[in-house]
């Protein structure tokens, strides 16, 4: 039969509940809706103290090595070097999606273990130069070149009484001599800037400190040269290198 609708089919009522008490409830649960936080975005990890364990890869080669982010750039290029060959100045470095150049703060970039740093060969004369300046002007614009090989003669400084073996020591000397080189071919590009007379004292600056910085390399020359001659043998610089920095 059709079914018809009697008051006998009504949901039971409930002696407490009335409407009033129905409207209450649900401006109470609207309220905690609208009061509840947002949702937090995800918290990204924080990057570890000290030396932190990274891949290196370059020509589907892949070199597992520790970076320390407070020894700066000039030491994790030298390390790479050391692996691969392949010179500071011509390092194409990416990490975390982003271009390593010359004066990038790894403190900054925040490297995490088993993060991967890509190396790419830049053709010669095309080096990688800094980009982190006080202004595009050409005083400035030396001054971060030549405080970034102040930085790497610095590294290898710390570095050559580490080495043991002859042939890394030859590859700290070609190194060496290239750096060397670089730095007199800066001084003439310094010489090369005019202005007024604050151009000019910063230019005196400028050349002051990267004689400086010549000297010293001056001297590394030698001090690398002497001993790769002395130390003799062969050995596994690649092996070493992984170990030194």
């Amino acid at each position: 039969q059709p079914f018809s609708y009697s008051p006998a089919h009504r949901a039971p009522e409930y002696p407490h509940a009335n409407h009033s008490t129905s409207r209450h409830i649900a401006k109470q649960m609207a309220a905690a809706c609208i009061s509840m936080p947002p949702a937090q975005a995800p918290i990204p990890p924080t990057p570890p103290a000290g030396p932190v364990p990274v891949g290196l890869s370059y020509e589907k080669e892949i070199w597992n090595i520790t970076v320390d982010p407070a020894k700066g750039m000039a030491n994790l290029n030298i390390h790479i070097y050391i692996l691969t060959g392949v010179l500071p100045g011509r390092q194409k470095l990416m990490a975390k999606g982003q271009t390593m150049y010359p004066d990038t703060n790894l403190v900054k970039l925040g490297l995490l273990a088993r993060d991967k740093i890509m190396l790419v060969q830049a053709p010669a004369g095309q080096e990688v130069e800094p980009v982190h300046h006080i202004s595009p002007h050409p005083v400035d614009r030396t001054r971060s070149k030549i405080v970034c090989l102040d930085e790497l003669t610095s590294a290898l400084e710390a570095a050559v009484p580490l080495i043991k073996e002859a042939e890394m020591m030859a590859k700290i000397h070609k190194l060496v001599m290239v750096s060397e080189d670089a730095g007199t071919k800066l001084l003439l590009k310094v010489d090369e800037i005019q202005g007024d007379d604050n151009v000019r004292a910063a230019r005196k600056a400028l050349v002051k400190h990267l004689t400086g910085v010549c000297d010293r390399l001056d001297h590394l020359k030698t001090q690398t040269n002497g001993a790769a001659q002395a130390n003799g043998g062969g050995g596994a610089p690649g092996a070493q290198a992984v170990q030194m920095w």
